[in-house]
């Protein structure tokens, strides 16, 4: 039985298939997307995506990194590592809405490292039309740009 993308979408909002994630693991299979603090003071998320992962995944990790934003008072920044995704999954346009919707008050700037041509249009398509993506998001080709990036912003912010 096919669901529609609204019953899809649900699913991803209202529930993640944890179990079925529990058992994928214990067959010894990887996780294709992982979230950790980059930095002792855990003011820095990085997430890391590689080969295909699915939106259960990425959820699982979410629901990981927000009890992590949610455990410290500070600002906390993200960097999203996809340079070894082979591809992001469909409906994206559709799960930014409901990620952004779960993102705690600490949470100030994303940054996303990646040459997809897919990811920079999109970016490119929503900045003009949204307050939140043009003050939140960045995407960068590298780490060390993506770290330049948050600190630039920390700057800037403390000036205003």
């Amino acid at each position: 039985m096919s669901r529609s993308i609204d019953d899809h979408l649900c699913h991803y909002a209202n529930y993640y298939d944890k179990s079925m994630l529990l058992e994928y693991a214990k067959q010894g299979k990887t996780m294709s997307v992982d979230v950790i603090w980059a930095d002792d003071a855990r003011t820095i998320v990085r997430y890391t995506f590689a080969g295909m992962w699915s939106w259960d995944e990425f959820y699982l990790a979410l629901d990981h990194a927000l009890e992590m934003e949610n455990s410290v008072p500070h600002r906390v920044d993200v960097i999203v590592d996809l340079r070894r995704s082979e591809r992001i999954p469909s409906n994206a346009l559709s799960h930014m809405q409901i990620i952004a919707n779960k993102q705690p008050a600490n949470l100030q700037l994303s940054v996303f490292i990646t040459d997809s041509l897919f990811a920079c249009a999109l970016l490119r398509v929503l900045r003009p039309i949204s307050k939140t993506v043009n003050h939140h998001y960045r995407i960068v080709p590298d780490l060390e740009r993506a770290y330049t990036k948050i600190q630039e912003d920390r700057r800037d912010r403390k000036q205003n």
